[in-house]
């Protein structure tokens, strides 16, 4: 076995077994953005959804603290304001998701092609040897 093959052999299963790697954890990280898109409420941190998670806890969270009581606009306008910030979260969530989805599939694209060209690299090497 030639050694210099031997060290190219090396290196294409390295970089092949790094793509593979990048792969797994960008298809996890693919599927996570995809229940993103799909039901944000599901992945949306909880400081951003817990005011929004219901009307009681947005009016809450609107009052303020004891010693410093606003006056707040009546239902009806408050009701409003706590769809609008609801429905803002939630487009939030499927926009980010969105950009997610994106740049991993660009990263899992770029893994796949080191991928195909180091493994084809390391078995003609192996080939060649035998």
């Amino acid at each position: 076995m030639n050694k210099k093959n031997l060290i190219i052999q090396i290196y294409a299963y390295l970089v092949a077994f790094s793509a593979v790697i990048c792969l797994s954890i960008t298809t996890g990280i693919a599927i996570y953005s995809v229940i993103g898109i799909t039901s944000p409420e599901t992945t949306v941190s909880a400081w951003k959804w817990e005011p929004v998670r219901s009307f009681e806890r947005f009016k809450k969270s609107k009052e303020g603290c004891a010693s410093d009581k606003k006056v707040l606009p009546d239902d009806a306008i408050l009701q409003k304001m706590y769809e609008d910030e609801r429905r803002l979260v939630l487009i939030e969530e499927r926009r980010t998701s969105v950009q997610t989805l994106i740049y991993t599939s660009i990263i899992a694209a770029v893994s796949a092609v080191l991928l195909i060209i180091h493994w084809n690299l390391g078995k003609r090497l192996r080939k060649e040897d035998a």
